[in-house]
Formats: structure tokens, sequence, C-alpha cells
């Protein structure tokens, strides 16, 4: 290292980055899973049972609270188990550049289902609207333009969010088609 040219500082990383990194240690993510599952199961657990103002809703409080202190004893289970060196992909760009494209392609599947089931919920939400328990951005988009806009917001959002993970999905394509070896004649 040439003490006459410093080295350029390393970019701090984003909340985000800290917190879910594209490659995470098996180990770390059982343990901050079995963490969250534990704490969620607790604060269930008291404040329920501070206002639980029945037999019904004592049950339901203790049935969550097991839930979730049983996914929190999994992911001990799961941790115990986990290699030290073991990795986990967070998210699709940790993944290896060739399986990218199946990952996006199976969450498009998924979304694009959710937002056929979301989509078709709001609209007999709004037509029966008398009763209807409407989900925070379409009432606010149905006080503000209407019926018809309202309708139509899910699958507007499910547009862009499937026209973006079809946009990944075709680079990480080509950029696995550029890292593969290509077979010489």
């Amino acid at each position: 290292m040439d003490p006459q040219r410093p080295t350029a500082p390393r970019p701090a990383l984003s909340l985000l980055e800290r917190l879910m990194p594209p490659l995470m240690a098996a180990r770390d993510l059982h343990r901050r899973r079995a963490w969250g599952y534990g704490i969620l199961a607790g604060t269930i657990l008291v404040v329920g049972l501070l206002f639980a103002k029945d037999e019904i809703g004592v049950g339901f409080v203790l049935l969550m609270a097991a839930l979730f202190g049983g996914r929190a004893a999994y992911q001990v289970w799961k941790l115990r188990r986990a290699a030290p060196t073991e990795q986990v992909a967070m998210n699709v760009d940790g993944l290896p550049v060739a399986d990218r494209a199946a990952a996006l392609r199976r969450i498009m599947w998924i979304g694009g289902s959710a937002a056929i089931a979301l989509s078709v919920w709001s609209a007999w939400a709004l037509w029966t609207l008398k009763n209807a328990q409407l989900w925070g951005p379409v009432a606010l988009v149905y006080s503000h333009l209407g019926f018809w806009p309202a309708v139509l917001t899910c699958p507007a959002l499910a547009a862009l969010i499937i026209g973006s993970a079809w946009k990944k999905m075709h680079t990480s394509e080509l950029a696995a088609r550029a890292v593969a070896p290509r077979a010489e004649p």
C-alpha cells in the first residue's frame, strides 16, 4: 500500500443493507428470527391478557402466543442444526446469477395471484359498500377519486410490481447468459 496515495473510503452501508444483507449466515438469521418471534409471543401474551375481556379473548391470546412461541422454538431448533459456514440468500440479489431468474419467476406468479385476489376482494368490497372493510390505500383513492380508480388501484399496483420484477428477471437472464461458459465448436 502506497502511503502517498490514500485509499478511497468505503461507502457506508444503508440501514436496509445492515439489517438485511444479500447474504447472511444461517445462524444469524435463525437467531434473529427466534428472538423476534419470542418477543412477539411475549408481547402478545402480556398485552393480550391485559385487554382480554372474556374467555374467548383469553383463549385467542393464548393460541396466538403459543403459535409464535412455537415458531420461536422452531427457529432455535434450526439454529442448533445450522452449520457455522452455511449462508442464506436474503433477497434475489444474494442468489447466484443462474438462479435469479427462476426465483423472480416464482415471485411473479405468487405476486400476480395475490394481486388478483386482492383486486377481486377490493372490487367486491366497493360494490357492496354498506358494510365494506376497505384496505387503506383503496379507501383513500375511493374517497378522493371515486369508484373505478379505487377498483383499478390493486391491478395498477400489481402491474408496476410485476413489470419491475419482469425487467429485473430479464437483466438477470442476460447476466446469466454472459457468465455461462460457451461451448466451442
